[in-house]
Parts: C-alpha cells; structure tokens; sequence
C-alpha cells in the first residue's frame, strides 16, 4: 500500500476542521439541566437545583437546533460563519453542523467512523455501567484523590463565554471578512485557539455523573475522541482514499458496523534521551539551556504534526521523548517489525516527515541529537505505550542520522582547538571557562541564559552557590514513578466501577462464573435484562443478547493488545475464539469448560474493572505529572525555607567590570556595574566587608564592598534539572532541607494518592555532593539511583492487613469527604494467600505460575498477607566519584552488602528523625568510636553472631551512657523495636540488619549532611 503525502498537504484544512468539530461534539453536556444532572428520583434534590431545563438530553443541544439559536445570539456573524464551515472530503461535503447530529444513519461519514469507531472506545463499552450516582459532582484524579468540585458557572455560563471569546478571535482575526478565503494557516490558528479554550474549560467538567467514573473529565474524552478520529482520517487521505468519483464509504471501510471497530492505532515515537542532556552539564547554566531546548524541540514537532503534517496529536511527553497516537497504516509496509520488541518504523512514504524531524534537532541541538522514530504494534487500545518507553534506552541507539552525520558532527569547531568540548562533547574547543574546555557554541548557549537569569533573578538560581547549605553541600534529587504496569493498563484491573458485593440480586464472583457458564450454554441467547448481569449493565443494553454482548466485550477491549496473545496462548482450543476481523467469533458450542471458565471471568473481570480507555490512560499520566508539577510549586513550603535563606545581596553601580568575582569562599557577579552575591548569604558569617578579586587575574579589584551598602531581592534556592514528567522531575536543593523533603512528601502524596497507596510507588532518589564538584558527575549517579531497570515484581513487598491499614488510615479519616466508600472501588489489593472477593488476571503472561490474582479490600484477620508496592527513598554521598559505582540494584534493592538496606520504606524515615533527636546532645567522638567499632565487627559476622551481638549490645550501653531503661528505649526505638527486651530477644540476622540501618543513619545525616541541623 502506497501513501500519498501530497495528498494529505493537499487537505490539511479539512483534516483541521473534522478536529475542531470533534473537539466540540459533547457541547450538549455543558447544558446545566440535561438529565445527567437530575439525581435519581428517590434523591430529594438536584445537582443545580436552580438550572433551566432547556433540554433534557444533550444529544438534543444540536439535534434541536439550540446549538444554531446560541450562535446566533452572541452574533450572527458566529453563526453564518459556523454554518459555512463545509468539509470537502471522501466525496462528500458535510457540514459542522450536520457532522453534530449523533441520529445519522450509518452512511454518514461522522457517524459511522466518529461516533463507532472512536468516540465508542472512551464511552459506551470502555465505561461500563457503574450504578451509584455521585451524591455531588466532583472530579477526582485517576486514583481516587479529590481534585474539585463541579461548578455549575463553568457548564451554561461557560458555554456562553467561550462562544464569546470565539467570535472575537474570529472577528480579531479576520475570519468573518475573509471566510470564503481562509488558507491552511487560518485553519490551524482556529485549531489552536478551540484547542486551548476548550482544554480550559472543559477540565472542570465531567464527562459522566456516575460514581467512580468521575475520573474522566470531559476534556479527557473529547481530546482523545477526537485524537483517535483525526489520526484515522490523515490515513485514509494518505491511502488516497478521496479522489473524484471514489465511493467513499467502502473505500475508507466496510460499511456494516461492527467494521468500524476494526480500526486500529499505533503509538508514534520520537525517543532522545534528556537526561543524557542534563548529564552533558558542567554548570546550571548548561542544564537550563538542555532543558529549555528539549522542550523547545517537543514543541516544534508537536506543531509540525497538528498542521504541517497533521498525522496525529500529541498524547504524551516525558524525559525520553514526545509521542503521538497516528493509525496503523503508517507502520512501513515492507517491515515485519522488531519482533522481539513489536516495534516498527514509520513508512518509507513518509521520509519527508522523518527529514522535517530530523531538521528540528538539527537546528537546535547542532547535531549533538537526533531521535529514533518508533511506531508500536496496532491496537485499539494506547497500552503499548508502556512498552515502547520501557525500551526506550535501547531504542536510543537506533537514532535517525541524517546522511551528512559526520560532516555535522565537526561543523563549528574550533579548528585550533586543544580537545573536545566538555559540554557537548562534541566539537573542538578551548579553555574558556576557567578549568574547563568550552567551544564558541556552548560559551554562546551559557552566555545566553546568564542574560535569561538578569531578568528573571526571582525565579530559580542558577548558581550551585546559592543552593549549597552552610557546609557546602547540594543535594541532586529525583522523584519518580514506578508507572509500567499503569501505562500498559494492567493495575487497573486493581479499581472497580462496580462492588458486586453491594448489589442485592448478585452472587458472589465465582458463583457469577458458574452462572454464565449455565446462561451461555443453555441460553446463549438470552436477554441481559434476564441473566445475572441485570445490574452490571447499562439499561440501554437490558435486550442485547448474552453472547452477542459477552463477544463484543472480549474482542473490544482485547484486538490488538497483549490481552489477545494471552487469550489465543491460554486457551486450550485456542481456534473456538476467532480474532479474524472477517469471522470474529466465540463458539462455545463443546468448548472445553476450562475455557468456558477462563473467558467468562476474563469478560466479567471486564465489565468490573477500571477500563483502560485511551481517555483513562490519559487522566493516569495527567494526574501523576500535576502531581510532580504541585511538588514543584509547593518546593519553598515544603523544604521548610525561612524567608532570611531566600535573599541575595546587590551592591548597585559600583562601576566594576562585568565578570565572576570572589572573596574567599564567597562569588559575586558582576553586570552592568551591578554586583551580585551568588552564594548563600550564610556563607558569609560575621563578614561586612568584601574586597573582590577577578576569577582569571586573581588582582583585587579597587572597589570595596560594605554591607551596610547591600540591596536585597529574593530568589528560590534551587533549580529544575528536568522539568516535571508523568514519571519524573529531577532538581537540586540545598542538602540541609532533604530532610523535610522526606519529612513532607508523604502527606502531599495520600492527598493526591492515598486510595492506591501501595500500588502507585514513589521513588526518591537523592543524591549529596559537594557545590563545586562538576554537575554532570552527581548527575550521572542520580540516573543510577532513578532504579529504572528494576522488575516491577522485585519492587513488592509482603504485609498484613494491618501494616497497610495503620497508613492508610489517615486517607480514609482526612481525605475529601464524601458518601462514597471510595476504598471498596480504589483500595483493592493483590493477595497472597486465602480467598478473596474477585479472581481477576492482571499480568496477561502466561509465563506466570499463576495467571490469576485474588483481588480483596484490607479485612480485619491477621491470616490475610497482601503484595504491595511502597513508596521508597535511597541516597547516596558522592565523597568521591567512584561512589556512584555503589549504586547498583539487584532484585530491588542496593547490591553491595554494607548498603543493602537501601532502598528504605518512605515510612521508615521516621525513625532517621529518631536517630538526629537521639543524637543532637551527643559527643561526635563517641559516635564516631561507635560506628567505628561497629564496622570492625561486622567484618567477622560470619560464625560469631551471638557473641558480636552481645558485644555490640554492651557497646551501645557503654559508649552511649544509656544509664536507665528511658535511654535504653530511645535507643531501641532507633532501630525499630519497642523497647530494649525486644532488642535484646531479636534475631541476629535481623539484628544486623537494623545495624546496617544505624550505619546508614550515621552516614545520613553525620556524612552527607556534614551534621545538618544537628546543632541548631
């Protein structure tokens, strides 16, 4: 199959106008008095009580014309303007307008291929038919956590304001006197402009009043709706499925309905490692030109693919690229893929689009990066995703070069040049910043952002002398997500939008098993309104037939996935269960009952669970990266910084040349006569006056400083390394504030996430060196302490009921109140042992020893034991370079012995806390005996550990002076027992782990601190 790109040049405009009017099709739900808002009749009030009923169902908001009359009164401009809008495509013209109505037979074009075949996938189906309506309307993110309420002056007052705001940009812009002449760069600034004022708006909306699905909002529906639709028609113009005289309908698809979801998507990558930027990094300065540049980039392709070449939107950005959802039929036809990774490359059609690719990191990056360009194996789901950023590393190395690599790679060198750039690493260059080889291009880049900072001195430094604490020291730190088995869509089959066990007229799990297994042996045909699943189904489908239904679930939610391969590798008669998109069928009719049984609860499983629709999946990275992005707004209060740490000092017009100065251990820049302190104020002591010295001359300057001459302004004492990403944000602090980072970040992370607590994992990865040592060093080990290559099943843990309850009760007392039991539908865990309410299969691996999952709410009885993932902090001080070899994990934790306690439990911090208050009064030299006592005996573990446990027991006492049992507690508690009996009564290896732990502590805050706020 050939691609025709100039065809899809040639109808950019009418690729821009299907998005628009699909971006608006769910108009008729910002209406406050559709029956969405009505509360069940046996409620006594309404959601706005107060609303007009206009219309009662929003279909009718254009069906009935009340679209065409608003228009019209904001200005009938609008309306003639809107009207005119005609799409000329596939042979056919239709109409905004029309394009709306959702009663079209299916020879229309919008209703065949939108409305079934992509809008279908986030609604219907994918939904389920959750039965609890929300007591009020709020919007929670993916996991449960209160996010806001729904106000009612963002539905009908909110409609009317964006029509507003439309016809002036229409009228501002020229679209009203020119309408009959709008080019393609008129019809992408109205994209933009829809685009922008509806995502506005409409993230405080929800899509559905239903309980728990009150996690969709209704920008995530109609964003990725018309995503998947816009993605289809670029193919089907690119097959050059539009020319005169085609018959559109059967070119583009088989006209019978179920065809229509046959369609398929792939996942379009384009992979550069960002974090291999921020480690090119000698100095701030270089990491805020990669970082913004990064950005920069990702933005210029997703503009190139929403007009230049509108193939697909954006859906997803993180520090291993920018990725688009584009139809199957880009995947390169002559390719049979990477089949170990089910990864392809992009059409050999579309070389035009990967050079225009290219050329965006060729003009910014100067040939230092280029991208590998990727598309996933087709689905109806975006679940590959998770598997495509899995690989990413790998995929690093398969970069698209442009033909002139090499010739690029020398460009701009110096050609007298005494090495390689320790920047870009690059070109050839000469010491121009102090010790270090620069070339032109990165002395122009730094150059570049110290004039951004003139401007822009309130906002993050970017000096590592602002940021060091009293002892010189930073802290690198890395929040991450451990999101794999959420972006594949496996943990959600951990969330429900149905509890069975509250439905009067449903049996248990398995009991439902075995009934259908009757019903679809007996009565294949049977209504649904006269099965088990009566209540599990939406009542529009009460007369679907049983098996029509229970095939439409399973090849729904399965073409294309790894569900598929698991179904066809499971089943022991795999040919009665046809994925053929020609003959797809179940035929139950003497198929073998382990097969029975093994569809019949992978559908119900289906029908229970969270779906991962593609606006789902998108609300999970959405909420984790708002989260990320929280923490960042939020990083002055939660490290606790006092006003007095946030100041700089500025002598004003002192007539001194521009350039780095110093006094001691105290920098100063100078700029237009200006000078400013760029290191933390505390570092000045006692000090008021400042004689300076030129960093390259080392002469004094003639000019003397006097404090009492000083201006002060403020600034944030750190600075992004990465921005924030649904799976990361990377920064640096200064170290003596690490410890309320610890301290604070749990509490932000149960408001957001205290639902899913212990399957939704958090890493904290800190890394502790000195300011002036080189930033990419700390850097490089920071992405080792990022854990990425860890399994995701060496992650878990084993706990009673009681170990995850004793967290989690603070998110079930503090958390957003409302009626809803939120924990029966989000706080289900795996367990591993004993029965449990659901049997779901959430690893679709038949590699597994079991398939299956028992899926349980937390019960009251000591015998239950239940996985779970908890969040977790590691460090590491980076006193030498070679340091960072220590940070290497095995089966999730650190390999070396002396330090395989790390990662910790984010909870046992709490005891680290214990350990600074134990030890604030204490001489540092019988501490330092102590450890150094404990080091010696750890050494000759191996045979003596009762003997080494006595003498370490004795040691504590003695060393420390526990004189009574109050001291001896204090201690104890240290190490995570109740008292100094349990100490003493604990096993040895046990024991020595809680050592270790003591060693860590020591190391903590003794090492890497350099003492902290030990003594203040």
């Amino acid at each position: 199959m050939t691609l025709d790109l100039s065809k899809l040049k040639d109808h950019k405009a009418e690729i821009l106008k299907c998005e628009i009017i699909s971006l608006l099709f769910n108009l008729g739900k910002t209406h406050a008095g559709i029956s969405n808002y009505k509360k069940e009749k046996n409620k006594k009030k309404d959601y706005f009580p107060q609303a007009q009923s206009k219309f009662t169902g929003y279909r009718k908001y254009y069906n009935d014309h009340f679209f065409e009359s608003e228009l019209k009164e904001v200005n009938p401009k609008l309306l003639d303007f809107v009207d005119s809008i005609t799409i000329n495509i596939f042979n056919q013209k239709i109409t905004w307008i029309k394009s709306s109505k959702k009663n079209v037979t299916f020879e229309n074009f919008f209703g065949n291929i939108f409305f079934s075949g992509c809008e279908n996938i986030n609604s219907s189906i994918d939904k389920g038919a959750p039965i609890s309506q929300l007591d009020k309307l709020w919007i929670s993110n993916a996991f449960g956590g209160y996010k806001e309420d729904v106000k009612q002056e963002n539905l009908d007052c909110g409609r009317k304001l964006f029509f507003q705001k439309l016809d002036s940009f229409l009228e501002y812009k020229g679209f009203y006197a020119n309408k009959n002449n709008l080019n393609e760069s008129n019809w992408c600034d109205l994209r933009n402009f829809v685009f922008d004022n509806v995502q506005d708006w409409y993230i405080h909306l929800l899509s559905d009043t239903r309980f728990p699905v009150n996690d969709v909002t209704l920008w995530d529906q109609a964003y990725m709706s018309a995503s998947l639709f816009k993605a289809f028609v670029s193919s089907a113009i690119l097959k050059d499925n539009c020319k005169e005289g085609s018959k559109s309908n059967e070119k583009i698809i088989d006209s019978k309905r179920e065809n229509y979801r046959n369609i398929k998507w792939s996942i379009l990558g384009i992979q550069y490692d960002k974090l291999a930027l921020a480690e090119k990094a000698l100095k701030p300065v270089h990491i805020k030109w990669y970082r913004e540049v990064a950005k920069e980039v990702d933005d210029e392709i997703s503009d190139l693919f929403v007009c230049e070449y509108p193939i697909g939107n954006e859906i997803y950005r993180d520090e291993t690229g920018i990725y688009f959802l584009v139809s199957e039929e880009l995947i390169n036809g002559n390719s049979s893929g990477d089949n170990s990774s089910n990864f392809y490359p992009l059409s050999d059609d579309l070389d035009e689009i990967k050079k225009a690719v290219r050329e965006v990191f060729l003009n910014k990056f100067h040939g230092e990066v280029f991208p590998a360009i990727f598309l996933t194996k087709p689905s109806r789901r975006l679940g590959t995703l998770g598997h495509l950023l899995y690989k990413a590393s790998e995929n690093y190395l398969k970069a698209e070069l442009p033909p002139n690599f090499e010739k690029e790679m020398i460009k701009d060198s110096d050609s007298q040049g005494e090495g390689v750039c320790q920047v870009c690493g690059l070109r050839l260059a000469n010491k121009k910043d102090k010790d270090y080889l620069v070339c032109d291009i990165c002395e122009e880049r730094g150059q570049g952002r110290l004039d951004e900072w003139m401007n822009n001195r309130s906002q993050e430094t970017i000096w590592t002398g602002e940021i060091q604490d009293k002892n010189g020291m930073i802290a690198l730190v890395t929040l991450k997500f451990e999101l794999e088995q959420w972006l594949n869509g496996n943990f959600l089959s951990t969330m429900v939008i149905n509890d069975i066990y509250h439905m009067k007229n449903v049996p248990d799990f398995s009991s439902l098993i075995e009934e259908l297994i009757k019903d679809i042996e007996t009565k294949p045909d049977k209504p649904l309104k006269d099965t088990s699943l009566s209540e599990l189904v939406d009542k529009s489908l009460s007369k679907t037939k049983l098996n029509e239904y229970i095939e439409s679930i399973l090849f729904e939610l399965t073409i294309g996935t790894q569900w598929e391969n698991f179904i066809k590798e499971t089943l022991k008669e795999p040919n009665r269960c046809s994925f053929d998109e020609n003959n797809r069928k179940i035929d139950w009719n003497g198929m073998p009952d382990e097969d029975k049984r093994f569809l019949l609860t992978l559908f119900t499983q289906f029908i229970i669970q969270k779906g991962p629709s593609p606006a789902r999946l998108k609300r999970i990275w959405d909420s984790t990266q708002d989260f990320l992005f929280d923490i960042k707004s939020n990083l002055e209060s939660l490290l606790e910084i006092p006003e007095n740490r946030k100041k700089r000092f500025i002598w004003e017009k002192k007539g001194i040349p521009d350039g780095e100065y110093y006094d001691g251990d105290l920098d100063f820049w100078v700029k237009d006569g200006n000078v400013y302190l760029i290191t933390n104020t505390e570092k000045k002591e006692s000090k008021n006056n400042f004689n300076l010295r030129d960093y390259e001359t080392k002469e004094k300057d003639s000019i003397e400083l006097n404090l009492d001459d000083k201006q002060e302004e403020n600034y944030l004492p750190f600075l992004s390394i990465i921005d924030p990403t649904p799976v990361s944000w990377q920064f640096a602090i200064p170290a003596n504030y690490v410890q309320n980072l610890l301290k604070n970040i749990k509490e932000e992370y149960l408001k957001s996430f205290g639902w899913v607590y212990g399957k939704l994992p958090l890493h904290i990865g800190i890394i502790m060196q000195n300011y002036k040592k080189p930033l990419y060093v700390g850097i490089k080990a920071l992405r080792k302490i990022r854990r990425d290559k860890t399994e995701w099943k060496d992650l878990r843990q084993e706990t009673g009921e009681n170990g995850l309850k004793s967290i989690l009760k603070d998110t079930y007392q503090n958390n957003y109140s409302v009626s809803d039991n939120l924990e029966d539908y989000y706080s289900l865990y795996e367990k591993t042992n004993n029965d449990g309410k659901y049997k779901f299969y959430i690893y679709p691996d038949v590699s597994k020893e079991s398939s299956y999952s028992i899926i349980d709410n937390l019960k009251d009885d000591v015998a239950n034991k239940y996985y779970f993932y908890p969040n977790t902090f590691d460090f590491e001080f980076l006193e030498t370079n070679s340091r960072r070899n220590d940070i290497f994990y095995e089966l999730g934790k650190r390999r070396i012995n002396r330090k395989n306690n790390r990662p910790y439990n984010l909870e046992d911090f709490q005891y680290f806390i214990l350990y600074k208050k134990f030890f604030e009064n204490k001489e540092a030299s019988k501490l330092q005996k102590l450890v150094y006592l404990i080091y010696s005996k750890i050494a000759d573990w191996e045979g003596n550990a009762e003997s080494i446990k006595s003498f370490l027991l004795s040691t504590f006492v003695n060393i420390l002076e526990l004189k009574n049992e109050e001291e001896k507690r204090n201690f104890a508690l240290i190490l995570k027992y109740n008292d100094w009996e349990e100490l003493e009564r604990t096993d040895v290896n046990l024991f020595i782990d809680r050592v270790k732990t003591f060693l860590d502590m020591f190391e903590f805050y003794h090492k890497a601190l350099k003492g902290g706020n030990l003594n203040e």
